[in-house]
């Protein structure tokens, strides 16, 4: 039995390779082939409606690993600026090389976009990650990263201080809550008190219970979450009475519970996982940030070869997320990787530079 401090969470990184796969599966089917411009279908109709989901498991997995890592960090004051070294780290440096593509992109082709992308209240609002204002970023994924940002931030109040960090928390909570039953607030509340808020304290949660306790029955653990998570996507395929809320909460509440016991699994040596499946977790950030640019560039280069008409749109699919998952697996290990290691030896003392 491994030492909770000492578990390396290899089962976690395969949760990150599964749920990048379904997001790209998701804009593959629904932005990409769906539009009209390109195919006008979705080649496997409605079934991979619920590939969005990945965003929900990354939001929980990050709670999880925020709280599991830096739980001892807690009131700390002295450790806040290491904490927020390796959060800018684990972040922005190959994120800033992506946008900074697809702004050259935007500007080269104006088309390309819908005409935000090139106004000065996205630009600066897509470099910092923060939402100063109601625009979408230049990078259509990074929407989720405004959040991640937010929450680095409280986690960060509770890092210098932790009774000023749960109160925080607390009223996060209670406004998120308070909106989704009474309906949203105008930016910026809507924004700050979003639901998506929840799952990482459904994150955090989980941690808390591993740290503090062994899961008694971790396989019925995983099942429980893997068959809400998927009875969650059915609904979702094929039925769709639930708000986009609700299923959001759900596949959360099945995110935790499969992390939770897939984490209990391995720390006491029951499970074990494909090294491949371990590379893709690694590479999942680089397959997340890059997958929505490079399926619009590989669907303008079908339709301009004919091969969009040429072969049937099912293998066109195939074809197109195994390349944008191969080419986002080459960005980490040519790119990202390397660029890791870089700030990590200028920028974190030897005892602090972890992957997480």
């Amino acid at each position: 039995m491994q030492p909770k401090n000492e578990c390396k969470l290899r089962t976690l990184q395969a949760g990150r390779a599964i749920a990048a796969i379904l997001v790209v599966l998701g804009h593959c089917s629904r932005e990409i082939f769906f539009l009209p411009k390109y195919w006008g279908l979705k080649p496997f109709g409605r079934a991979l409606d619920f590939g969005h989901s990945g965003v929900e498991f990354f939001f929980v997995l990050s709670g999880f690993i925020i709280f599991h890592v830096h739980q001892q960090d807690l009131d700390m004051p002295e450790r806040l600026s290491r904490f927020l070294r390796k959060r800018w780290l684990r972040v922005y440096p190959i994120y800033y090389i992506v946008f900074a593509g697809m702004l050259a992109a935007f500007f080269a082709h104006p088309a390309w976009g819908k005409g935000h992308e090139r106004q000065m209240t996205t630009i600066l609002s897509s470099i910092a990650l923060v939402k100063f204002w109601p625009v979408d970023p230049v990078l259509p994924v990074a929407w989720t990263l405004f959040h991640e940002v937010k929450f680095y931030c409280a986690f960060g109040l509770a890092i210098v201080s932790v009774r000023i960090g749960t109160a925080m928390a607390a009223a996060l909570v209670a406004g998120t809550v308070f909106q989704l039953v009474y309906g949203s607030f105008a930016f910026p509340l809507d924004f700050l008190l979003s639901p998506f808020n929840l799952l990482f304290a459904l994150g955090a949660l989980a941690a808390q219970i591993y740290n503090k306790h062994n899961t008694p029955v971790p396989w019925a653990c995983l099942l429980a979450g893997m068959a809400l998570f998927g009875a969650t996507a059915v609904e979702e395929i094929i039925f769709t009475r639930l708000t986009d809320d609700v299923r959001s909460l759900l596949y959360g509440f099945g995110s935790a519970l499969c992390i939770l016991g897939a984490a209990e699994l391995e720390r006491t040596d029951r499970m074990r996982v494909w090294r491949g499946l371990t590379l893709l977790g690694d590479a999942s950030y680089s397959i997340y940030l890059t997958h929505f640019p490079l399926l619009s560039l590989l669907a303008k280069v079908f339709l301009a070869s004919g091969l969009n008409t040429s072969i049937p749109p099912s293998l066109s699919f195939i074809i197109m997320v195994v390349l944008v998952v191969l080419m986002g697996l080459a960005t980490h290990l040519v790119i990202e990787r390397p660029l890791l290691a870089f700030f990590r030896r200028r920028l974190l003392p030897p005892g602090a530079r972890s992957a997480a």
